[in-house]
């Protein structure tokens, strides 16, 4: 006696399933070719490091509170590549020194750049604000740190960079660079320098979308 033919419903429900097996290897593939395409343009990139090897303030006049801020304030941060791009262009770079969430001193550096694995210095020569005789308190309160022999400050960085990758030129992104609880000892008025050796820095870059040169 032969097999009853297979009915039309169960033919239909076989071609579902193998249509939505196709469907489902299709978008899979789709997926992973999306994903390759997406990190080769998108490659991870770590973020600078940053630390201050040096800062020092020039010998003042004790007695003249301004006289402080005429010295001569300078800062020298260790900067290291450690991504594996072409290079990391530093396109715009303020600095600023902070006290008690106070700005008293302000900078501009130079545009640089640097390869991959690339470690050098950035010194950073500091400026009074044009306003920070207005704020009496501020001045005031950092003597009084100067009678225990040291002050500690904050120095913050906004930095605009650009990454070169391979063929591939990043938009230009927002860095932020912190140094906290920098602290600068003097003596009389013989000036100041960094306590305890350079000072790590916490910076943060990230990097979004690519587009070629």
């Amino acid at each position: 006696m032969e097999n009853p033919k297979e009915s039309p419903a169960v033919t239909s429900t076989t071609n579902c399933r193998h249509i939505g097996c196709i469907v489902m290897f299709c978008g899979l593939g789709l997926c992973i070719v999306f994903g390759v395409i997406w990190f080769s343009l998108n490659p991870r990139v770590s973020s600078p490091e940053f630390q201050i090897s040096s800062f020092s303030v020039s010998p003042f006049n004790s007695r003249s509170p301004s006289s402080l801020f005429d010295a001569n304030w300078k800062i020298a941060f260790l900067v290291r590549n450690p991504t594996d791009s072409d290079r990391i262009s530093y396109d715009q770079f303020e600095v600023a020194l902070l006290y008690h969430g106070v700005s008293i001193l302000s900078a501009s550096v130079s545009p640089f750049y640097q390869r991959k694995g690339d470690e050098g210095l950035v010194e950073v020569s500091m400026a009074a604000l044009s306003d920070l005789s207005v704020d009496n308190n501020v001045v005031s309160n950092i003597y009084e740190d100067l009678k225990d022999g040291a002050v500690n400050f904050t120095v913050a960085g906004h930095v605009t960079v650009r990454v070169k990758y391979g063929f591939r030129r990043g938009r230009r992104h927002h860095m932020k660079v912190s140094c906290d609880n920098v602290m600068v000892g003097f003596c009389g008025n013989n000036g100041g320098a960094l306590v305890g050796g350079s000072a790590r820095c916490g910076a943060h870059i990230k990097l979004k979308f690519w587009e070629p040169l």
